[in-house]
């Protein structure tokens, strides 16, 4: 209590919060260089944009290429979203007929050649030519049906084109109740694709409508990561459904409360043989008391597997979670992982540190505390808190160890690409690309389909910033936490570089859609930290404590000046740089957004002969 070697914390956390705020604004300015380096691709999603909430008398081409038009004559082309669910189930349809074709070639080709091969008995020769004949004669069948489908899918593609352009005609003509009564099959979005980056950067940032929730203009998602049956929803149903979400969410997180408390209190076995009645203890009866007593060493093997409990905990949150974010009707799978990254960073903050730290604190001394709870609770802050350093640490080389085994030796992707070799369909090349019941052909190094894919950052992310938030803690309260989480970072460092380099599909590329959330999050582990800080300072009731005032007040100010602009300006490029960038690309080619024509219109509308693969630019 008032020891002045405080003052020392209180020197070491200013020292800590200023270099963190130095990285990040260092950091925040690299990323917006190569966010307009992104931006300058030409791809798809920057030359184009996605409106939704559009009104019933906008609800056509013409009318949103007139109404646009006034502004931007750069526009290419316009693909409102439709609602056609006969297609698409004929669609589908037609899909599976051509699998269920493939796969039964392929068996009969095994076949002949088996029989081939092999000298069979008469009766089994017989018997294996009349397999061969149905399995031909089912081909046959299953032909003539995707001939029907497809000239079912291409009379109703025409129908539906016919009574969309008879709707533009009434539009064009000024028909009133064409205006005031659009096709029931035309939804309220569309996507929008420009000529220009110029176009779609002042497209996506200017206000369109007089009246809110009109005309709103997002970014368009990857081609190949949006969520079509998400396009066009109803605005009242997608924000019924996004309270929804926010309402589960709160839920899981004061359910998860009760299995993260039980695994803390694993660590502090022998505080719980002290609880419950006095009579109990006395008479040696208390069932803790007991089972420890029967197994000596299970104090010890309960403090180390805990980590582990934690670790396995954490591993359903993003499953869970993943069902949640579904109901909020994301566009693209970017915002859909970015929603994801937000709510599991949240949950590694509020449960695995403060949940696990107060309960561990908690149930340290909780006969103490349920005799004397005023008395006794400055003293378990006070004292607990800063000895928790020792769990966390355990934890984060836990959580490194359990993370770079998975990622370098890969054990869940070999096994799964193993059971995946014996079990599902697997006769024809695209049946063993596809997963099967959550198996993945993903097996071994030299194996044709060894690709891990793209790294998740999403479900990486939030381990790091609990790292941070640690390490901003116990740098302060336990300074020998930062020689000890050094090995964890730099294995980390040195294993995802080499991963990220050589190894991952780099196709996820969004364009740091979940860096402003990481950033914002790594402003909240400082503030956290300073006023976890406080309270200790202040319940040791040491002078130090109000100095750790004008640092709260600093950090908060620095996280509102990094809200203001460094997102704005990350998230779009500045016009300049946009007309530089379209004079550039139209020196290498006229039309730079040619070929993205059709990439954004719904794939049951293509036919075959329109079906256009857009170049990766």
């Amino acid at each position: 209590h008032g020891d002045p070697r405080m003052f020392a914390g209180v020197v070491a956390a200013y020292m800590i919060s200023f270099y963190g705020m130095w990285l990040l604004n260092k950091e925040y300015n690299w990323f917006i260089v190569q966010r307009h380096r992104y931006l300058q691709r030409r791809a798809p999603q920057n030359y184009s944009i996605f409106i939704h909430c559009i009104p019933k008398s906008l609800r056509s081409k013409a009318a949103l290429r007139e109404y646009f038009g006034v502004f931007f004559n750069d526009i290419l082309e316009i693909h409102l979203m439709k609602r056609i669910p006969k297609l698409e189930k004929l669609c589908e349809k037609r899909d599976k007929l051509e699998g269920q074709i493939k796969h039964s070639e392929a068996l009969l080709e095994k076949m002949r050649a088996a029989k081939s091969l092999v000298l069979l008995p008469v009766a089994l020769f017989q018997n294996h030519t009349a397999q061969e004949e149905a399995l031909a004669s089912r081909i046959r069948e299953d032909k003539d049906s995707l001939v029907e489908t497809k000239a079912q899918i291409e009379s109703r593609v025409k129908e539906l084109e016919e009574e969309w352009k008879a709707h533009e005609e009434a539009v064009a003509r000024g028909d009133e109740a064409a205006l005031a009564g659009p096709p029931g099959s035309l939804l309220d979005a569309a996507f929008i694709t420009f000529k220009t980056l110029k176009a779609a950067t002042c497209a996506r940032q200017l206000s369109h409508h007089q009246l809110p929730f009109r005309l709103v203009a997002e970014e368009a998602p990857v081609p190949g990561h949006v969520v079509w049956s998400n396009c066009g929803l109803n605005r009242y149903r997608k924000e019924a459904f996004q309270l929804l979400a926010g309402g589960l969410t709160c839920a899981v997180c004061v359910f998860w409360v009760f299995p993260i408390t039980f695994v803390a209190s694993l660590q502090k076995v022998e505080e719980l043989k002290k609880l419950g009645p006095e009579g109990c203890h006395a008479a040696g009866n208390c069932p803790i008391k007991v089972v420890s007593d029967a197994f000596p060493l299970l104090d010890e093997v309960l403090a180390i597997l805990a980590p582990w409990f934690l670790i396995w905990l954490s591993y359903w949150l993003p499953v869970i979670l993943w069902y949640v974010v579904a109901l909020e009707g994301h566009i693209g799978m970017d915002t859909f992982h970015a929603s994801l990254f937000s709510k599991l960073t949240l949950f590694m903050i509020v449960q695995t540190f403060f949940v696990s730290a107060m309960a561990g604190a908690l149930f340290s001394e909780l006969n103490t505390f349920v005799n004397n709870p005023l008395g006794q609770a400055q003293h378990i802050l006070a004292s607990s808190l800063p000895a928790q350093a020792v769990t966390f640490i355990a934890l984060i080389f836990v959580k490194c160890s359990y993370r770079l085994m998975m990622e370098l030796l890969r054990p869940r992707s070999a096994c799964h690409g193993w059971m995946r070799t014996f079990i599902g369909p697997r006769l024809t090349e695209e049946e063993r690309k596809q997963d099967y019941m959550g198996l993945n052909p993903v097996v071994w190094v030299l194996r044709p389909y060894s690709s891990p894919g793209p790294l998740k950052y999403h479900i990486l992310w939030p381990d790091l910033v609990l790292m941070f938030t640690v390490l901003f803690v116990y740098t302060v309260l336990s300074p020998i936490s930062n020689a000890l989480l050094l090995p964890a970072f730099a294995a980390l460092n040195v294993a995802y570089r080499h991963q990220m380099i050589y190894i991952y599909d780099p196709s996820n590329d969004t364009g740091g859609q979940l860096w402003p959330q990481f950033a914002s999050y790594f402003t909240v582990s400082m503030l956290i930290a300073q006023v976890t800080v406080l309270g200790v300072l202040s319940l040791n009731e040491s002078a130090a404590a109000p100095l750790m005032i004008p640092l709260i007040l600093l950090t908060v100010f620095f996280a509102r000046y990094m809200r203001r602009q460094h997102p704005k300006s990350a998230m779009s490029m500045p016009l300049l740089l946009c007309h530089q960038t379209d004079t550039r690309h139209r020196r290498k080619c006229p039309e730079p957004a040619a070929e993205f024509r059709n990439t954004y219109k719904q794939k049951p509308l293509i036919l075959p002969d329109l079906l256009h693969t857009p170049s990766a630019g």
